[in-house]
């Protein structure tokens, strides 16, 4: 039986009379596990920026577009529309005791600015006073709806 010494000397000897293959050996390990750790480190990154855009959306949200449904169940031939109106938002608001806060939105992509220079486009944004509630929106500047913008019917 080889002793501990006797064996590591062997081994030794067997790497030194191959560097080559050695190296190589070990540099295959080596670029191996560097090769996982970056992917690893890649993937985490992904996920903790999607993480952090998915959280400005908000937590626990939901939302809901009008569209188009058949007109007859299971033929989608006869497609007609269908709006959500603020009606729906107040029966989501008094109907569903699970749902925390319902906000109507309308968004507007058409809008054009003119003057005689320029002609300019840009959204425009219609929401109610908790859209503050539902979804995180910093805002830089000024203050957000109140009830008082609403009920005054006032110019934002």
């Amino acid at each position: 039986m080889q002793s501990l010494g006797d064996t590591f000397g062997q081994v030794f000897r067997a790497i030194w009379a191959n560097k080559l293959r050695s190296f190589l050996t070990m540099f295959g390990i080596a670029w191996g596990v560097g090769s996982m750790l970056l992917l690893i480190s890649v993937g985490e990154g992904f996920r903790s920026g999607n993480r952090r855009q998915l959280a400005t959306f908000g937590n626990d949200l939901i939302m809901m577009w009008g569209g188009t449904i058949p007109a007859v169940p299971n033929q989608h031939t006869g497609m007609r529309p269908y709006n959500l109106t603020l009606s729906d938002a107040d029966a989501i608001r008094t109907q569903a005791p699970d749902v925390r806060a319902a906000v109507a939105l309308l968004n507007r992509d058409d809008i054009k600015q003119q003057s005689q220079f320029q002609t300019a486009g840009g959204d425009v944004v219609g929401t109610e006073p908790n859209y503050d509630e539902v979804r995180f929106l910093p805002i830089a500047e000024g203050r957000f709806l109140n009830d008082d913008d609403m009920r005054n019917r006032n110019h934002v």
